[in-house]
């Protein structure tokens, strides 16, 4: 019952984050090569920062994606961007494995977009959006979310963790679209 419940308020407390990381992302063409790069640009800047901080958490990290993103940005002839910081202080794990995993469900309407390119280096660089690795670990996570006893103080951080994530990506998607090509 929990999980429902704490899902739905993270959802519901998250949306305005999402939507203003989605508007920013509509207008990037993941069927053309520079805005598939950027898409993985992005990821990786995020995730450089992201992922390490994922590890702390109690019932353990979800599987790493970042080194499929840099294998798909090389595909394309593109160096590793850099990091970006956290758009926060003292991350929760649990807020930032509810914004990456979740990201990953999303991939599908992405997945279609990429699909309508032409381009043999685009359909060549795919294994990012085509990762199933989140699949198996959102039931582990739902159910542990369930299963945790969090306060409201902790339930407060984890939503203030997760919007600050959103934030990051944001960041990292403004930070490679203002430095994009040089790597």
């Amino acid at each position: 019952m929990q999980t429902t419940s704490f899902r739905h308020y993270l959802k519901a407390e998250t949306r305005a984050e999402h939507a203003a990381l989605d508007a920013h992302f509509a207008k990037v063409d993941l069927s053309s090569e520079a805005g598939l790069a950027l898409f993985l640009r992005m990821q990786i800047s995020a995730l450089k920062t992201i992922e390490p901080l994922m590890q702390s958490a109690t019932f353990g990290a979800p599987p790493p994606q970042l080194h499929l993103a840099i294998a798909d940005l090389a595909q394309l002839g593109h160096a590793a961007p850099d990091a970006v910081p956290f758009a926060g202080s003292n991350p929760h794990p649990v807020g930032l494995i509810y914004v990456v995993t979740g990201s990953h469900f999303g991939a599908r309407v992405l997945q279609k977009e990429w699909g309508k390119s032409t381009s043999a280096r685009v359909q060549s660089a795919g294994s990012f959006l085509h990762s199933t690795d989140m699949k198996p670990y959102w039931a582990i996570f739902s159910e542990k979310l369930a299963d945790e006893p969090f306060g409201l103080e902790e339930r407060n951080k984890i939503c203030v963790t997760a919007k600050q994530c959103f934030a990051t990506f944001q960041d990292a998607l403004l930070f490679n679209q203002t430095h994009q090509g040089r790597e």
